[in-house]
């Protein structure tokens, strides 16, 4: 049975599944930029208006198909195809609205997709209501489903790339993909139709539809084309009302972004770090130029010179490009057949650089037959489509008849710039590979080598294998250096032997040398002649190639240096390049044929040749390649089975794999892989080739090089030894720690598991480097290392973060008392003691831990956990692990909201002085007042100082508080004096802090702006002076209370401190008497005037007979060295009678008077005319009696 379409139907259905489509597009904008319930919201409003639009579409399209025969269709599958177009719009709206579409997950989700949007049509089509069944054409209906597919990879890979435009911004690009979306569904929809097989005898199942099929289809549309609309509308008005919140919040996020802006530098600076590292033995490599024309074997030239690294360019005396590579089509975009003919300087060069280069290019014209043509030099090179790089340029000419062709290689160095201090030394290395002889070399050997480095003379040195001597063939200084005349001449006419100086001792182990310090060099005349101009450190490396030891090149800089083992390595590589240098300079001079000069070409670059013919089997191997191998034309088997004798046993089936492909496929193929030479040693080769192809494109050969590459390998795996582990113990290092860290989290949420980090921290460490050393402390560590990696298991890691810190990280399934058993057993382990050197050390450790994710799921919190947990171990007496607790974190925030209080204090000026009366027990009279510090913190009313001083001088805060305490004091004394009230001397007291510190007060400005030095060497006595000379106070009104344990931290210091505060007439108090180093020797030798006996004594004086003794002890030798005593927290009559009875000079206390602001002390004052209370009056007068 065939049916009919009704065009205006079929058209407004097309008019539906496009506004569907515009419709989706603009939710996928909406679900991206909507997050938290918002978005779910539009994820599923999105779904139902999307999927109705869909929906929508397929029924009008089966509307518009007509059968002879009246069509009903069932209402609950019907629905049910309905609630199937929702379900994959949504899929689809989630599938677009992830941070990422990969090709795994969009081939995954178009064909997720494209199979529901093929069963939603197929649903549809079972709810006509007729039998016999339809049925459907095979090929169309897989069609269908392919089409559907295909369209859902487009309309998602279209969705997700147009997610970020807005209605405005992306109207037209929305506009034109919602076309080709709405045909992709179309083209479905109605290729599942035509897949439709109606039979010639269906009847319907139902009676005739009650609606006509025109009119519901209009009334479908119209329903759907409201819908979308009001959707479109919404998501209109809410991106409108998202772009207004977002631009409100923008100052609420300027402070993160900010802090996200320079997280992103630091990111950046990291990975140009890592890409100029990475970069390094690049460039090392890429300078081995390999190519050079062969006259005799033009295929052989060719394939040779397609697969150089760089690019080749040919040119005749004129500058015209007579040939051109793959690799300079590559670089400059230019094709060989369009280079070839032109002029280099048009194609090449910028306008603006053009005629100076033409200028250079005809001065090195001139000069084709000097060997010094052959070097390197920078130019700026231009691409086709204009853009301009920066590229080394080498040339080299050749004699052709009467005239000369000059071969250029041409190199991309942008990134060698941010490097230019390595790569200026392996430059200098491969400009001097053109050098017909080591005199040639020589002095551009030491000018790059020694101005890259900094060093201000150099040699360099030729070994004599007749005479078994060296002597010097070139001496190097820079043109700005300061002259040695003597120690030049001497190198110049010196012949040394074997172990003579530092050349001598180069020349005998064959590996680089660093001397620190030449003058430890005390039997070389050339060391002593060298540091008397002043030249101090000396660095020098053999020129080697296989065994054999050419010559030494040795370096002098006038400043003492630490070895740097990354540059010595470096030093190691450029001499075995000047070693092969020279035995190829060598052997080029016996070379008569272009053969000969392929040969070392090879050989300059560690490149052979190769060639493989398929009608013989047989391989030829240029001479380059038996060296590399080590092995002989009569000893190598010309064979492809020959050679695979030679490939490493794990390799072999890399290298039949790749060359099987390339051969298949008629492909080029670059591959590294390992061969055993002759000799056992293994090495590291990278094979490069394409296939030789005959008139009818028929594999008939492979031609290509073999590169030894393995010096390059081993120097990465240094690089990543040093970017990786510390160097100290071998142990990781911090960067690598994070990693392990990210990656054992990572794993533990894969597999449920807990993660346990330990910060350890040895006690004491500095005590032990101090006295005994740097050396016994280095040691220490490496053994602590190794101690700490055997209390582990292989799967764990321990790290040398810095310092005598470590952190280890282990990985546990589901033992929470795993990391409590290692602590122990480190502790355990540690607390034996350590043979380093000639001493016995012993050290413990404080450790603290957290846990994964029960701690937190960030890294950085959890490594900020671990590390208050150790601090915790540590404040709670060492030797001991913590494991961190929430109450830990709040400690800290207090203490950084107390820290962050007090520096605002001091700039809101909230601290006030409170004052204390102290009183002489013989006359009952005020003999002075202690200055007392009280803050008036917002919110806390007023705050004593047992609750911020040990923040302060945590802080540092002290110094500055303190040194407003003195001039408040002295603020203080003048205004009395100007009232008449007093004389009342003031204490104050003083932090070690204060006295240790250098200046309390800012250095003169320098006229000149130069950066001057200490100003005043001693801060304290300088500051007092100013402000007793500032505010005209006699210095006798001023007392300084300090701490036993202040004075003595720096005994010479302190001392130095205090007679010139006693110079100035400041009188000088002991505070806390009794509780430090209570020495004879600082009272006498230190300018004390007074002396406090701490509060702790007085308060058990009634009641603790060593109280009392210590009491009248201090009483007693105070007053045997003429030093007035002060009892301090005088707190009851009985303490003060005691103190009385027993000589005491002066009290201080509640029971005398309590601290208290300016303004009541002055009005005690006046009420009591300077005299005590009647308490203390009554007692004097007692005891004046008595």
């Amino acid at each position: 049975m065939d049916g009919t379409y009704d065009s205006w139907l079929v058209l407004l259905s097309m008019v539906a599944a496009i506004m569907a489509s515009y419709v989706a597009l603009d939710l996928a904008s909406r679900v991206t930029a909507s997050a938290g319930r918002a978005a779910r919201f539009w994820l599923i409003g999105g779904a139902v208006s999307m999927g109705i639009g869909i929906w929508s579409m397929h029924f009008i399209g089966m509307l518009a198909f007509r059968l002879p025969i009246p069509m009903s269709y069932n209402g609950p599958i019907t629905a049910l195809s309905l609630l199937i177009a929702m379900v994959v719009s949504g899929f689809a709206l989630y599938t677009v609205s992830r941070e990422s579409l990969g090709i795994g997950r969009l081939l995954v989700g178009g064909v997720l997709m494209g199979i529901g949007i093929a069963a939603m049509h197929y649903t549809g089509m079972a709810a006509m209501e007729m039998k016999p069944p339809v049925t459907y054409d095979p090929l169309l209906f897989v069609l269908s489903i392919v089409i559907a597919m295909v369209a859902s990879w487009a309309a998602l890979w279209i969705a997700f790339r147009l997610r970020g435009e807005t209605l405005r911004s992306g109207f037209w690009r929305k506009g034109g993909s919602a076309l080709l979306m709405g045909a992709a569904i179309c083209g479905m929809h109605y290729t599942g139709m035509a897949a439709a097989i109606f039979s010639p005898f269906c009847t319907t199942t139902v009676g005739a539809p009650t609606i006509p099929t025109f009119w519901m289809a209009v009334t479908i549309a119209a329903f759907t084309f409201m819908l979308l609309a009001t959707t479109l509308m919404v998501s209109m008005e809410d991106a409108r009302h998202a772009h207004e919140v977002a631009f409100h919040q923008a100052r609420a996020k300027a402070l993160r972004e900010m802090h996200d802006e320079l997280e992103q530098r630091v990111n950046e600076r990291t990975v140009e770090l890592a890409q100029a590292n990475a970069a390094l033995q690049e460039e090392i490599d890429e300078h081995e130029i390999t190519e050079q024309e062969l006259r005799d074997s033009k295929d052989e030239a060719r394939a040779i010179i397609d697969t150089a690294y760089d690019a080749y360019i040919a040119i005749d005396p004129d500058s015209v490009i007579l040939d051109w590579n793959k690799q300079a089509e590559a670089m400059l975009g230019w094709s060989r057949e369009e280079a070839v003919g032109r002029s280099l300087a048009e194609i090449v060069i910028p306008e603006p650089y053009r005629q100076a280069h033409r200028q250079e290019i005809q001065r090195a014209l001139a000069t084709a037959g000097d060997p010094a043509l052959n070097k390197a030099i920078e130019i700026t090179a231009r691409h086709r489509d204009g853009n301009e790089f920066p590229a080394e340029l080498s040339i080299w000419p050749t004699k052709v008849g009467a005239t000369y062709k000059f071969s250029i290689f041409l190199h991309d160095i942008q990134r060698q710039r941010a490097i230019r201090r390595l790569v200026a030394q392996t430059a200098a290395a491969a400009t001097l590979i053109e050098s017909a002889t080591l005199a040639d070399a020589a002095p551009k050997v030491l000018e790059a080598v020694g101005t890259a480095m900094g060093w201000a003379v150099g040699a360099l040195w030729a070994v004599d294998a007749g005479t078994q001597t060296m002597r010097c063939i070139e001496v190097w200084q820079p043109d700005d250096g300061a002259a040695a005349p003597a120690f030049m001449a001497m190198t110049s006419e010196t012949t040394l032997g074997p172990d003579d100086g530092l050349p001598g001792r180069i020349w005998v182990s064959g590996k680089p040398l660093w001397l620190t310090d030449i003058t430890q060099d005390a039997d070389s005349p050339r060391a002593l002649a060298a540091a008397e101009y002043g030249l101090l450190a000396g660095i020098g490396f053999p020129i080697v190639s296989g065994t054999q030891v050419f010559g030494v090149a040795e370096f002098y800089a006038p400043t003492i240096q630490e070895p740097d083992p990354e540059l010595l390595g470096m030093m190691n590589t450029l001499g075995s390049l000047l070693g092969q240098f020279m035995a190829r300079k060598q052997a080029e001079n016996a070379l008569a044929d272009n053969e000969q000069h392929l040969a070392e070409a090879q050989r300059i670059a560690h490149v052979g040749s190769w060639e493989w013919n398929q009608a013989s089997n047989q391989i030829t191997w240029s001479d380059e390649l038996y060296r590399i191998l080590r092995s002989s034309s009569g000893e190598f088997d010309h064979t492809p089975k020959g050679y695979l004798k030679l490939v490493y046993p794990a390799d072999k089936i890399l290298v039949l794999r790749t060359i099987d492909k390339a051969f298949r496929e008629q492909q080029t193929f670059d591959f590294e892989h390992r061969v055993v030479r002759s000799d056992g040693e293994v090495r590291v080769i990278q094979t490069r080739g394409r296939m030789l192809l005959d008139a009818l494109d028929r594999t008939v050969g492979m031609v290509g090089t073999g590169q030894d590459i393995t010096e390059r390998k081993e120097a990465q795996q240094r690089l990543q030894q040093l970017a990786h582990y510390d160097v100290l113990t071998g142990l990781p290092n911090r960067r690598l720690f994070h990693e392990s860290l990210q990656s054992a989290m990572t794993m533990a949420d894969n597999h449920g598991w807990q993660v346990f980090l330990l910060f350890l921290d040895l006690d004491c460490f500095k005590d032990i480097n101090d006295s005994l050393g740097h050396a016994v402390g280095d040691e220490l560590l490496r053994q602590v290392g190794q101690r700490l990696q055997a209390c582990l298991r292989l799967r764990d890691t321990v790290a040398r973060l810095g310092g005598d810190e470590f952190g280890m990280v282990l990985l546990t399934p589901s033992d929470p008392q795993f990391a409590a058993k290692v602590a122990n057993k480190i502790q355990n382990t540690l607390n034996m003691p350590f043979q380093v050197e000639s001493h016995i050390v012993s050290t413990t450790a404080s450790i603290g831990i957290t846990v994964y994710p029960v701690d937190t799921t960030d890294m950085h919190s959890l490594v900020r956990y671990a590390d208050l947990a150790m601090y915790e171990a540590k404040q709670g007496g060492r030797n001991s692990y913590r494991f961190y607790t929430e109450t830990m974190n709040l400690r800290v925030r207090k203490k950084l909201e107390l820290e962050l209080a007090l520096r605002a204090a001091v700039e809101r000026e909230e601290f006030e002085l409170y004052y204390q009366p102290k009183v002489c027990l013989r006359t009952g009279r005020w003999t002075g007042v202690e200055a007392l510090l009280r803050w008036h913190r917002p919110g806390h009313g007023l705050v004593a100082p047992l609750h911020f001083i040990s923040v302060l001088e945590d802080t540092g805060l002290i110094v500055t508080v303190g040194a407003w305490v003195i001039s408040q004091a002295c603020r203080q004394l003048r205004d009395w004096q100007r009232v008449g009230i007093g004389p009342i001397p003031i204490a104050v007291n003083v932090s070690a802090q204060q006295i240790t510190r250098k200046s309390l007060l800012p250095p003169p400005p320098d006229p000149l702006g130069r950066l001057l030095g200490e100003a005043d060497p001693l801060g304290l006595a300088s500051a007092t002076a100013d402000c007793l000379e500032r505010h005209g106070v006699v210095p006798g009104h001023l007392e300084m209370e300090l701490t036993e344990s202040a004075v003595m931290g720096d005994a010479e210091h302190s001392a130095e401190i205090l007679q010139r505060l006693k110079a100035l007439g400041v009188r000088i108090s002991v505070d806390d008497f009794g509780t430090g180093y209570s020495s004879l020797a600082y009272l006498r030798r230190f300018p004390v005037d007074t002396v406090k006996i701490d509060g702790a004594f007085i308060r058990g004086l009634t009641n603790n007979a060593e109280d009392a003794s210590i009491t009248l002890a201090i009483i007693d030798m105070a007053h045997r060295l003429n030093l007035q005593v002060v009892a301090e927290c005088v707190e009851s009559a009985d303490q003060l009678a005691f103190l009385r009875t027993h000589g005491c000079d002066q009290v201080q206390g509640h029971h005398v008077a309590h601290a208290m602001p300016v303004h009541e002390l002055e009005l005690l004052w006046r009420q009591t005319n300077g005299l005590a209370p009647q308490a203390v009056q009554e007692l004097t007068r007692v005891g004046v009696g008595t």
